[in-house]
């Protein structure tokens, strides 16, 4: 057993940074910081396998029309991937100063970016999302935001979607009829995810 856990956790790191190598980022590790001044429920910084990201990304059937708010972008993981894609807009909000100046470094040297990618360092409850398309989050912070960021946005329009990953304010979701869960999924690798749609 615990041979079997040092394998996959070699294996995820294996493609964690082989992932960063080919899109010519930094985004691998974890970074715990300070909340002072901030939401207590705000969580830090960890991120996704590559291809956990691609495959969310890809099941969600987002299209070129779409403008994309990831909240909590961190170093820019998955704002990379969406960079890689033909879209009318993608925006990173990130709380962390520090997370942010890295994300924009990383924007800058990204391999095969199609869409340029705006960095905001704001709290999420502040900022202007009013243009989204689809929302994307890597449980970013707990449920007293989370309730906030959805009373926010709920009269977005119809068809703006929810991507999820690690959904552990499902309970939340249901306070607000107007959001519809499409499906959920998981990978082996990876965590639960759950796709969201405005109604």
């Amino acid at each position: 057993m615990e041979t079997s856990l040092r394998l996959t956790a070699f294996l995820r790191d294996l493609e964690s940074r082989a992932g960063d190598f080919f899109l010519n980022i930094h985004t691998h590790g974890s970074l715990y910081f300070d909340r002072s001044g901030a939401r207590r429920d705000y969580s830090d910084y960890e991120t996704n396998s590559h291809f956990v990201i691609r495959a969310a990304i890809r099941a969600a059937g987002i299209t070129e029309h779409d403008i994309i708010y990831e909240l909590g972008s961190g170093k820019g993981r998955a704002l990379a991937h969406f960079a890689r894609m033909k879209l009318r807009k993608v925006v990173g909000i990130e709380l962390s100063e520090e997370l942010c100046l890295i994300s924009r470094a990383n924007m800058e040297k990204l391999r095969g970016a199609k869409t340029a990618v705006e960095v905001r360092n704001e709290d999420v409850i502040g900022a202007d999302l009013s243009d989204a398309t689809v929302f994307y989050m890597f449980n970013p912070f707990g449920p007293e935001t989370m309730r906030l960021f959805l009373d926010k946005t709920y009269f977005s329009k119809a068809g703006t979607k929810i991507i999820y990953l690690n959904p552990r304010c499902r309970s939340v979701f249901a306070e607000f009829p107007r959001l519809k869960l499409i499906k959920s999924g998981k990978y082996p690798i990876g965590p639960e995810i759950d796709y969201y749609e405005f109604r």
